[in-house]
């Protein structure tokens, strides 16, 4: 009821946000605001990732799988985590799946109204 094609936005979309606002700042970090910026860069990179699991199956998997990967890209030169970002989204963008346009508002609100009947 709840997932839509609103992972798009909501995953890829501001992974390529961040990933924009990266390239407009550059490499010039203090090495304390680098390696938040390399933890932030591989949530971007995850995040996209299990969007396109989310929107291409209809479920996610929480585990990370691929962390040396990950931690990989944090490591790299801005430039080329950029790069990176542009590849990924445009493996991203084209995801083809069933999932609705927007979410079964209707059933969430019966579901929730049940649930507070029930337990409230």
């Amino acid at each position: 009821m709840f997932l839509s094609k609103t992972v798009y936005k909501s995953c890829g979309g501001y992974a390529r946000a961040q990933a924009q606002r990266l390239k407009n700042r550059g490499d010039s970090f203090s090495s304390d605001t680098r390696n938040r910026t390399a933890k932030h860069d591989r949530h971007c990179f995850r995040l996209m990732r299990q969007g396109a699991e989310l929107l291409q199956t209809g479920t996610m998997t929480l585990k990370v799988t691929n962390r040396e990967e990950l931690f990989a890209l944090g490591e790299m030169p801005v430039d080329q985590i950029i790069e990176r970002f542009e590849e990924d989204f445009g493996r991203f963008d084209p995801v083809e799946t069933n999932v609705p346009d927007v979410p079964n508002l209707d059933g969430i609100n019966t579901m929730l109204l049940e649930i507070r009947e029930t337990y409230g």
